[in-house]
C-alpha cells in the first residue's frame, strides 16, 4: 500500500540529512566545549550546566511529550493538508498553555530556593530555551520528512553559536555568555521554523474539545520524556546538590561525549520514525518489520565498535579534549561507553517498534524501572564516589531499561538480533583494538595518537564488514565508495576481488564452527572489560615517567594526627580511596598547615605532580628534601619555612579537584612534602579536605 496523494520521500536522502544534522550536533560541541572548559574551568562549567539542567525540566513540561507525539500524530494524517493543519494548531495550543505554566513555575522556584536565587542572572539568560523549544515545530517537519530544512536551519544557528563562543567567552566570569550561546545553539532554529510553519497555523482557533483528545496521548509521551530525563538531567542536578561544582563539570564533560555518540548510533532510527509510523498506520507489516530489523542492525553495528574504542581510549580522549584538570572524568567516560550500546538498542525497540504500534505503555514502564534504579543508586553512590558513582547509576539504569524491553518483546526482537553477523563484528572490533593498542604503545601514551587510532580502528572495522559482505554495511557504504574503488582497481588490478572467491580459512572456520566465533567474541569482550575496569578504577596520569613510592605519611607538627600512616592511600593508585585531613575550626589548619610526605624508592628529578582532592578548592605548597645533601631524613618537628629545616619550596597552587602542577625546572629530591595551607568547608561544620591521590613524575 502506498500514500494516496504523494510518494514517500527518499529514505536515503532522509538518512543522509539526518546524518549531517547529527554530525553537526556531534562535531560543534567537540570544538567549543574543550575551549569553554579550559576558560571557565570545572566550577564555571558546573554552574552553567546546573542551571541548564534545571531549566530543561521546565522546558520538558512546556513541550509535554509533543516532540515525539507530534511526529506520530502528524505522520498519520500528512496526506490530508486540512487535517494536518488542524492537528498542528491543536498541538500548538497545548504548548502555549503549558509554556505559560512552565515560566510561572520557574519564577517561583528561582525566587523561593536560595541555591537557585543565587544564580538569578544565569536563569534569566537561559530561560528563553523554554519558549524556543516549545515552539520549535521540528516535530512537524520530521513528520513530513523534510530533513533538509531541519538540517540547514539547525546547522546555521549552531555555526552562529560556534563563532560567538570564541568571540564572547574570554574569562572565567563569562558564564552568562555561555548560557546565552547555549540557548542560540539549542533553540535558535525555532525562529525560522515558526515562520515556515505559519501556513499550517493559519485557520480557525481550536476549541477545548478539539485539543483535549490529544492530551492523554501527549502526556503519555510526556511521562516517557520525564522519566528519561530523570536519569539524564537529574544526574547533573543531584551532583550539583550533593557534590561540589567541579564534580558536575567532570560529569558534564563525559556526558557531552556520550551524547555525541548516542546521536551517531541512533541517527538511522530517528530518521525512520515517521516512516515506520506510516507503515504501521497503513498496516504495511512486511515493510514495517524490514525497517525495524534494519534499524536494529545499524544500532548494534555502530554502537559496539564505538563503545569498544572508547572503553580503551577514554583516558586519551579526556586528556586531549579537556586537559589534565578533568582527569576524574576518565572513569565517567569509560562507564558511559557501555551505555551507548544499551541506548542504541532500546531506542530501536522503544521508539521504532513499540511507539508506532501504540504500545508506549511498555516503554514508559521500562523507563520507570530505570528511573527508580537511577535515583536510588545516585543517592547511595554520589556522596561517596561523586561523578563516577553517578555514571555507575546511569549504566545500571540503562541496562535495566534494555532488559525490561527485551523480555517484553523477545518474540519479535530476538530473531533480528540473533541473525546479526557477529563473526564479522568480532573480527572487525578485534582487529581494530589490536591496531589501536600497537599505535598507543608506539606513541608512548600521548593523547595525540587518537588522530591516528580513530581512522585506523574504524577503517579496519569497516573494511572487515565490507570484505565479509555484511548486508547493511554494503548497502550504505558501497555506493559511496564505488567510484573510488573502481578507480583504484583499474589502476591496481591486484586489489580487485576474484569473481568466484573462495572463503578464507579463518572465515570458513567461523562459518562452520560457531564456537570459534563465540570464543573470539569472548576474547574481545574480556579485553574490553579489562580496559573498562582500568579506566574506571585508576586515576589519569600525566606525561612523564611516574615515580614509585616507598611510603607516604602525614606531616603534622602539632601532633594532633594519631595515625600518621593513614596518608598511604594517597599513593595507592586509586581514586576510590582518600585521606581526610583533621577537622579544623578555620580554613587555616592549626599550626599553619597539614600535609603528606612522600618518599620515593630512590632520589628523583621531580618535574611535575598530579594532585586529586574532593570538595571546595584547596591551597597547597610543595616542598622537596634532598637527604643526600642534608645527610639526614626530614625532621617532622620543624616547620618547612623554619631556618635549618632543610625543606625547599618549589611550587604553590590552588587545587580545584585536580591539578597537573608543572615545576619550572626538574628538582632533585629524596622526599616531597605536599602541604595544605587552606582547607575547604566541611559538609557538616568547620574545615576539612579529602586527598584522593598524589602522583610524582620525573
Amino acid at each position: 500500500m502506498s500514500d494516496p496523494t504523494r510518494a514517500l520521500p527518499s529514505l536515503r536522502v532522509n538518512v543522509a540529512m539526518n546524518m549531517v544534522l547529527q554530525a553537526s550536533a556531534m562535531l560543534l560541541p567537540l570544538i567549543t566545549f574543550p575551549y569553554v572548559a579550559r576558560v571557565l574551568q570545572p566550577a564555571g562549567i558546573g554552574r552553567t550546566q546546573f542551571v541548564i539542567a534545571v531549566v530543561s525540566y521546565f522546558a520538558m513540561f512546556a513541550q509535554a511529550g509533543i516532540p515525539t507525539y507530534g511526529i506520530t500524530a502528524c505522520a498519520r494524517v500528512r496526506h490530508d493538508r486540512a487535517l494536518l493543519g488542524k492537528t498542528v494548531r491543536e498541538l500548538a495550543v497545548i504548548n502555549l498553555i503549558l509554556t505559560v505554566i512552565a515560566y510561572g513555575g520557574l519564577a517561583v522556584a528561582v525566587f523561593s530556593i536560595p541555591e537557585l536565587r543565587a544564580e538569578t542572572s544565569l536563569f534569566i539568560a537561559v530561560s528563553p530555551l523554554i519558549l524556543l523549544q516549545a515552539f520549535s515545530f521540528e516535530w512537524l517537519f520530521r513528520a513530513l520528512e523534510r530533513y533538509a530544512l531541519i538540517t540547514v536551519v539547525s546547522v546555521a544557528f549552531k555555526l552562529v553559536a560556534l563563532v560567538g563562543t570564541f568571540l564572547a567567552i574570554r574569562g572565567e566570569g563569562d558564564v552568562i555568555a555561555y548560557g546565552v550561546l547555549t540557548v542560540i545553539s539549542a533553540g535558535g532554529s525555532a525562529v525560522v521554523n515558526i515562520a515556515r510553519a505559519t501556513p499550517y497555523l493559519l485557520g480557525s482557533f481550536p476549541r477545548p474539545r478539539d485539543w483535549h483528545p490529544h492530551m492523554a496521548a501527549a502526556f503519555a509521551f510526556f511521562a516517557l520524556t520525564a522519566l528519561t530525563t530523570i536519569y539524564t538531567n537529574l544526574d547533573t542536578v543531584m551532583l550539583g546538590v550533593l557534590r561540589p561544582d567541579a564534580d558536575v563539570g567532570y560529569f558534564s564533560a563525559a556526558l557531552k561525549i556520550k551524547n555525541v555518540l548516542v546521536m551517531c548510533v541512533t541517527a538511522l532510527g530517528i530518521a525512520l520514525l515517521p516512516r515506520v509510523t506510516y507503515y504501521a498506520e497503513h498496516r504495511m507489516w512486511s515493510d514495517f518489520e524490514r525497517m525495524v530489523a534494519k534499524a536494529l542492525r545499524f544500532a548494534v553495528l555502530t554502537s559496539v565498535p564505538i563503545a569498544a574504542f572508547l572503553a580503551v581510549t577514554s583516558r586519551d580522549v579526556i586528556r586531549l579534549l579537556f586537559g589534565p584538570s578533568f582527569g576524574p572524568a576518565v572513569s565517567v567516560l569509560a562507564l558511559f561507553s557501555v551505555t551507548t550500546v544499551f541506548i542504541a538498542i532500546t531506542n530501536v525497540i522503544g521508539m521504532q517498534y513499540l511507539v508506532p504500534l501504540k504500545r508506549q505503555a511498555l516503554v514508559i514502564q521500562s523507563v520507570a524501572v530505570g528511573a527508580v534504579i537511577d535515583v536510588a543508586l545516585n543517592l547511595l553512590l554520589i556522596p561517596r564516589f561523586g561523578a563516577t558513582g553517578s555514571a555507575v547509576s546511569t549504566l545500571a539504569a540503562e541496562g535495566a531499561v534494555l532488559g525490561y524491553q527485551f523480555v517484553a518483546t523477545r518474540q519479535h526482537i530476538a530473531r533480528p538480533l540473533l541473525s546479526l553477523d557477529y563473526a564479522s563484528l568480532s573480527w572487525g572490533v578485534g582487529g581494530g583494538l589490536a591496531a589501536t593498542a600497537l599505535i598507543r604503545m608506539m606513541g608512548s601514551g600521548s593523547p595525540w595518537t587518537l588522530v591516528i587510532t580513530i581512522p585506523v580502528f574504524f577503517g579496519i572495522y569497516l573494511g572487515v564488514l565490507l570484505r565479509r559482505k555484511e548486508p547493511l554495511a554494503s548497502e550504505l557504504v558501497r555506493p559511496v565508495l564505488a567510484p573510488l574503488t573502481s578507480r583504484l582497481t583499474a589502476r591496481f588490478p591486484f586489489l580487485a576481488p576474484p569473481h568466484d572467491p573462495k572463503p578464507r580459512a579463518w572465515a570458513s572456520l567461523l562459518d562452520r564452527r560457531p564456537s570459534a566465533t563465540w570464543a573470539l567474541a569472548g576474547i574481545v569482550a574480556g579485553t574490553l572489560v579489562i580496559a573498562l575496569a582500568f579506566n574506571a578504577l585508576h586515576p589519569t596520569t600525566y606525561p612523564g615517567r611516574p615515580v614509585q613510592m616507598t611510603r607516604a605519611w602525614v606531616f603534622d607538627p602539632t601532633g594532633s594526627v594519631t595515625d600518621v600512616n593513614a596518608a598511604g592511600v594517597t599513593v595507592d593508585g586509586s581514586l576510590g580511596t582518600a585521606w581526610n585531613t583533621p577537622w579544623y575550626p578555620s580554613p587555616v589548619p592549626t599550626g599553619g598547615g597539614v600535609g603528606v610526605i612522600l618518599q620515593p624508592t630512590r632520589a628523583i628529578a621531580l618535574s611535575r605532580l598530579g594532585i586529586f582532592v574532593t570538595g571546595e578548592p584547596v591551597t597547597a605548597e610543595v616542598y622537596v628534601w634532598d637527604a643526600d645533601q642534608t645527610g639526614s631524613p626530614p625532621d617532622p618537628r620543624l616547620w618547612p619555612t623554619e631556618r635549618g629545616s632543610g625543606w625547599t619550596l618549589v611550587a604553590a597552587a590552588t587545587i580545584h579537584s585536580a591539578i597537573d602542577l608543572k615545576l619550572s625546572a626538574p628538582v632533585r629530591a629524596t622526599h616531597v612534602l605536599v602541604l595544605f595551607t587552606h582547607l575547604s568547608p566541611s559538609p557538616a561544620q568547620g574545615y576539612q579536605s579529602s586527598v584522593s591521590e598524589i602522583q610524582l613524575f620525573e
